[in-house]
């Protein structure tokens, strides 16, 4: 089955309403209180995107992920999760790489559904 973007985000945005327990979202086991794009997602990011494929040099595919304005810019338009999570009709990523797991793609979910604090 093919998704569209548009089925992709509505269908996040309806798991990160369901979700919030007082403040924190649900993560699996238990819940994850979103820290910000600095002290949660950068790191890995930087590690396995940006300072490989995604920098401001590089730009493989036309995306920059070496600061947190285009980070923020592709986990807006649903981009970013797609990618990790290999959906139709995306590159998967990390390109030529193992995907990440489902705890790491659900930090970046928690994220997104936070409103995507820096």
């Amino acid at each position: 089955m093919k998704y569209t973007l548009l089925s992709i985000l509505t269908i996040s945005a309806i798991y990160g309403l369901f979700s919030c327990k007082t403040g924190n979202l649900a993560s699996g086991a238990g819940a994850a209180v979103s820290k910000g794009y600095n002290l949660q997602l950068k790191g890995m990011i930087d590690e396995q995107c940006a300072t490989t494929c995604h920098s401001n040099e590089w730009r493989a595919g036309g995306i920059d992920l070496s600061n947190f304005a285009e980070v923020k810019l592709v986990a807006a338009d649903g981009r970013l999760v797609s990618a990790l999570q290999h959906a139709d009709g995306f590159a998967p990523m990390p390109k030529n790489a193992a995907q990440w797991n489902a705890e790491k793609v659900q930090e970046v979910i928690n994220w997104i559904n936070a409103g995507m604090p820096e």
